[in-house]
């Protein structure tokens, strides 16, 4: 038997940023410049040959030589010597002025794009003031205020930077927050605290460090200019700024004296800025880096032979579960909505829903009557979900269909209370083991999240963090919901990556997400999901990013596990295939609306409503020699295009001028099956086969 051997794990993130780093000549060369300043301002009494205050009137003005190397100033003071304290100004000024803009503008950019809303807006009315007028005129309106002095310079210019880092760190989170990583940790019942300093500020670090570099140059340039008018350092500090402006006056005498100080200046400003760009290069994870990295663990044996392996060759595939079931997935006739469909041959427009929000008795799971608005940019209400109802009994698999934009995955959403906003559930109830979810706190929502939904996304790779290791990610929601020790907290993690198949999980619990193949991923994020013993699991397109054979494994797993542990699983698809595959009942939907409910072997033989035949009718197994595969002509339309009457009309070759102008209501049929169509019993929907 061959035994796959275990790679070498790839460098760190922080091994592979120096190695990215080391190749940047220019930007070494700027570090070991900025690293000998550093060191001669830190041992300037030490380094310095003179006292930088000690005068001597007998030699003013001299130029270069042996006894001073870089001669000396009015006053007979050697300037090398105050070359090298004044290093120490401007490196103070450098760090401090930015350190406090770090510190004032990144906290408040992190709130202002995580929570939106009036902070935001406050912020943003302050950033913009302080951004539109030059920098060193405010510096002058502040230290009018404030008075002449280092301390005063660099918390002037410290407020003056907070704006920029503010407008930086709120762009960065405003993209970063909707990242699937940041979802996940939301679904594991995360606080928003925790997910502010452990996800997004870490992911949003490499700009800020590259601005931070950028930003000690500005100050030394700020600086330089206040000490040169004299609203800077004192007479008895000497500063590069101070050195120029007296300079100026002997230039006819001596016109070496402001070289010294210009230079200085020059090279280290330009040294920062060299600096910044050589860790934008080597902090840049984006693009070859990562790609890089993740072929190198596709290609590993680890990777194909065995991650992927697990559960694949050898084990038989799940037989298809289309077996019927009982009506409880289908509402009875006095829970469905008002209006709508009369009488046989009787049309009206559809009333108002008055879902039945009472609790159920069985259910572990109860949607009734869900709608979901946003406000549009026209100032209008535009409903992307409208009334949908469906139950779910614990051990059972729903799987939801449709075409992009049908409304599947805000579905999803809107039962994790992760609706985007300013989007919000407008109508109907949501009931978890008999408690109604719309409506909870946020607080009780995170519990709910965390102890008893879970969620797998469609894209594995993004819904892990990158800077995070595997065990980070799942010991970090044991410890919340359950209170485990750290080292309990990694055994009981080890377990759950052997649930999920992954091999050698006391080795991969230290591997990060690079690391990973998309198929090992996928089974990193379900061992995330099922951490805290969840009694609902909702997978998002849970094998679209995969190749077939590792689909395959998945969905095995996800059913021996179902059944393992008996949980509730909504498997959410654009595949039929995958329904087929691991589904009990199905909702079919189309432009926000439940056209179609029923068991899964009732869908596939007899489909009830025109949509769903003509998903059927595109399988591509009912493709013959010489024949043209059907296709359903048009596409979903957008919310703000939903046509009057039944949605799906401009795309029905059954549709009558009824159909265009009545809004059918989902109508209850034998066998637990339902649909949403006028013609119900006048026609029969065809599979081309």
């Amino acid at each position: 038997m061959n035994h796959a051997t275990i790679p070498a794990a790839p460098r760190s993130a922080v091994g592979r940023c120096g190695q990215r780093f080391a190749r940047q000549r220019l930007a070494l060369a700027a570090a070991a410049v900025l690293a000998l300043l550093l060191l001669l301002a830190l041992f300037a009494p030490w380094v310095a040959p003179y006292d930088p205050m000690s005068q001597n009137l007998r030699n003013i003005l001299q130029g270069p030589s042996m006894a001073h190397w870089l001669g000396t100033d009015e006053l007979g003071r050697d300037t090398l010597s105050r070359i090298i304290y004044a290093a120490r100004i401007s490196l103070q000024a450098a760090f401090f002025a930015t350190g406090l803009a770090a510190l004032l503008g990144i906290p408040l950019g992190l709130l202002a794009g995580y929570y939106r809303g009036i902070v935001d807006r406050m912020a943003m009315v302050v950033v913009d003031m302080l951004i539109t007028l030059p920098p060193l005129i405010l510096a002058f309106a502040i230290l009018a205020l404030l008075g002449p002095g280092m301390s005063n310079v660099i918390l002037a210019i410290g407020l003056l930077l907070s704006a920029n880092y503010l407008r930086l760190t709120r762009g960065l989170v405003l993209v970063e927050r909707e990242r699937l990583y940041v979802a996940s940790a939301k679904v594991g019942g995360i606080a928003a605290p925790a997910i502010l300093l452990r996800h997004i500020l870490p992911n949003i670090a490499p700009p800020l460090i590259v601005q931070s570099a950028q930003f000690c140059a500005v100050v030394m340039l700020i600086e330089a200019s206040l000490s040169f008018l004299g609203l800077g350092a004192t007479a008895n500090d000497p500063s590069w700024g101070s050195m120029l402006a007296a300079a100026q006056s002997f230039l006819m005498r001596q016109p070496f004296l402001p070289f010294p100080p210009g230079l200085a200046l020059t090279i280290t400003v330009l040294a920062f800025n060299l600096l910044g760009d050589g860790l934008r290069d080597a902090l840049d994870v984006t693009a070859q880096g990562n790609k890089g990295a993740q072929k190198k663990a596709l290609s590993s044996p680890l990777s194909h032979n065995v991650g992927e392996g697990a559960g694949g060759e050898g084990h038989p595939s799940q037989s298809k579960r289309l077996s019927a079931t009982s009506e409880a997935n289908v509402l009875s006739a006095p829970e469905r909505n008002a209006g709508g469909f009369v009488g046989e041959g009787h049309h009206a427009p559809s009333l108002p829903t008055t879902p039945n929000l009472l609790p159920p008795t069985t259910e572990l799971l109860a949607v009734r009557g869900l709608a979901v608005e946003f406000p549009s940019p026209q100032g209008q209400t535009l409903t992307i979900l409208h009334d949908v109802s469906f139950n779910l009994a614990p051990g059972e698999t729903l799987g939801i269909v449709g075409e992009s934009g049908s409304g599947k995955s805000m579905t999803a959403l809107a039962l994790l209370g992760l609706i985007p906003p300013p989007g919000r559930i407008s109508a109907g109830a949501i009931w978890l083991s008999g408690r109604n979810l719309v409506g909870l706190p946020e607080a009780e929502l995170r519990r709910v999240r965390g102890r008893e939904i879970a969620m797998v996304s469609q894209e594995p790779m993004a819904a892990l963090d990158p800077l995070q290791s595997v065990g980070q990610q799942l010991i970090a929601p044991l410890r919340r919901h359950h209170g485990l020790g750290r080292h309990q907290a990694r055994e009981h993690a080890i377990e759950l990556l052997a649930l999920v198949r992954v091999p050698n999980p006391r080795q991969r619990i230290d591997d990060y997400p690079h690391q990973l193949s998309g198929g090992l991923a996928q089974r990193v994020t379900l061992a995330r999901a099922l951490a805290c013993n969840q009694r609902l699991l909702v997978a998002d397109e849970p094998t679209t990013a995969l190749d077939v054979t590792v689909q395959g494994q998945i969905l095995n797993m996800l059913t021996d596990i179902q059944r393992q542990l008996g949980m509730a699983l909504i498997v959410i698809t654009h595949d039929l295939a995958v329904i087929a595959e691991v589904c009990d009942h199905v909702l079919v939907m189309y432009a926000g609306e439940v056209v179609e409910q029923a068991p899964t072997q009732e869908l596939f033989q007899m489909p009830r409503h025109p949509y769903s035949a003509a998903l059927l009718s595109a399988l591509a197994q009912h493709e013959r020699p010489g024949m043209r595969l059907p296709v359903l002509p048009g596409m979903v339309p957008s919310a703000n295009q939903w046509p009057t009457g039944c949605r799906f009309h401009p795309r029905c070759s059954y549709a009558t001028e009824a159909c265009r102008q009545y809004a059918p209501v989902l109508q209850p049929l034998n066998e637990g099956q339902a649909s949403r169509c006028m013609r119900l019993h006048e026609i029969e929907c065809m599979v081309l086969r």
